[in-house]
């Protein structure tokens, strides 16, 4: 219904829907599939919590959902894949805390090479990979660099 409307682009795995209805990664994993084999790109979000980032599980946190999904994935369909690095514990469930731009980036590098490494050396230089979280008219410029 969404493609017969003009929509390309499907949100999986959104830390309010993982968190809120308790999708689990083959839920997640199940989305994606459904969104590729019906035209859809997708947005894939991954992204720890509070605990997990003071305990400095967030490259682990990210990487074990992005492997949850991978075998759910053809490798020609990762070209219509963005991977959003989407912090649980800065909005929503969680929030009202802010990302320093250093530590997103940092955590977009790690996924990238976990594609590299993971799925294709190729496709660790293209895929996109973004960060989804808040960010103010102030801030903004140090997050594009």
């Amino acid at each position: 219904m969404l493609k017969d409307i003009g929509v390309s682009w499907a949100i999986v795995g959104h830390s309010e829907h993982r968190k809120i209805f308790q999708q689990s990664d083959f839920d997640i994993g199940c989305k994606v599939k459904n969104s590729l084999d019906n035209g859809m790109n997708v947005i894939l979000c991954v992204g720890e919590c509070s605990i997990e980032r003071l305990t400095g599980k967030t490259h682990k946190v990210t990487t074990d959902m992005l492997e949850a999904v991978t075998k759910w994935i053809r490798p020609e369909d990762w070209n219509r894949i963005v991977i959003c690095y989407e912090p649980v514990w800065i909005h929503g469930v969680e929030g009202g805390k802010r990302v320093n731009p250093v530590d997103a980036q940092e955590a977009c590098i790690n996924i990238r090479d976990w594609v590299r490494r993971v799925v294709h050396p190729e496709l660790g230089k293209q895929i996109r990979v973004i960060y989804g979280g808040e960010v103010n008219s102030e801030e903004a410029e140090r997050f594009i660099r």
